[in-house]
C-alpha cells in the first residue's frame, strides 16, 4: 500500500492567516546542556495544514473533540478545480461527478495553489465553491469532509464566509493547507486527517495522509 503525506511541514516562518501569529517552534532543552532534546512548539489551533471543527464558526458547533475517530477517516475521492483560479467553482462540476461523490466520506478539491506556499500569491487568487456547489456537498448525507490545497474554503476576509458556515452548518468538516495532491494517482484512495486531541478544539493541526491501494480494493462495490 501507497502513503502519501498531504501535510504541510509546522515551520516558524510558514504562511498563516492574515492576521495571524507566526507558530513558535524553538529548542528549550539540548542534549548537550541538558541531556535530552525538548522544544516550545506554540501553535493557533489553525496554523498548516488543520482542520475546522464545526464549532469554527457555528455557535452550538460540536468541537473536534467530542467527534468521533471514525469522522476523521474515510473513503476520498478528488476533483481538479483549477480551471476556475480567480473565481468560483460552479455547481455543475460537482454535479458532473455526481456518482463519484455519492460513494465518499471526503471530496479533495485539487488547485494546484500549492506551488505558490511561501508567496504572497497564496494569499489571494485561488478557486472557491459557489454557494449552489457548497451547498450540494453540504447536502450529500454520506459526506463528512472537504479538503483544499488551498489557504481556505473562502477568500481572505470574506464576511460572512459563506462556505464555511454552509458546510460547519451541515457539520462537513473542513481540512485546509493540503499540498502534495498530484501525487495521488487513484479515483479513489483511503484517507485520514486525525487532528490534535486537545479540550473544546475549534479546528486543530492534522498530518494528513491518503493510503492507495491495487485498483478495486477499496472501490464501493
Amino acid at each position: 500500500m501507497k502513503m502519501i503525506d498531504l501535510t504541510h511541514t509546522l515551520r516558524p516562518e510558514m504562511p498563516v492567516y492574515p492576521g495571524a501569529p507566526q507558530p513558535v517552534l524553538q529548542p528549550v532543552q539540548t542534549l548537550q546542556q541538558h541531556g535530552c532534546r525538548e522544544s516550545e512548539l506554540r501553535l493557533w489551533s489553525h496554523h498548516g495544514t488543520h482542520i475546522d471543527a464545526p464549532a469554527h464558526m457555528v455557535a452550538e458547533g460540536k468541537t473536534l473533540d467530542a467527534l468521533p475517530l471514525e469522522r476523521f477517516f474515510g473513503l476520498a475521492t478528488m476533483l481538479d478545480v483549477s480551471a476556475w483560479a480567480g473565481g468560483e467553482i460552479p455547481l455543475a462540476a460537482l454535479q458532473e461527478k455526481e456518482d463519484q461523490l455519492q460513494q465518499v466520506q471526503f471530496v479533495l478539491l485539487r488547485s494546484g495553489w500549492e506551488k505558490h506556499w511561501g508567496e504572497a500569491a497564496y494569499f489571494h487568487g485561488y478557486p472557491c465553491l459557489s454557494a449552489p456547489a457548497a451547498a450540494y456537498l453540504a447536502a450529500l448525507p454520506q459526506l463528512q469532509g472537504i479538503g483544499v490545497d488551498m489557504l481556505s474554503v473562502d477568500a481572505v476576509g470574506a464576511r460572512p464566509a459563506v462556505v464555511h458556515r454552509c458546510l460547519l452548518q451541515a457539520e462537513k468538516l473542513i481540512v485546509e493547507n493540503l499540498c502534495h495532491l498530484d501525487a495521488i494517482c487513484g479515483e479513489m484512495f483511503l484517507l485520514s486527517v486525525l487532528p490534535l486531541k486537545f479540550a473544546a478544539a475549534d479546528g486543530a493541526p492534522v498530518r494528513a495522509v491518503a493510503f492507495e491501494a491495487p485498483a478495486g480494493i477499496y472501490y464501493p462495490k
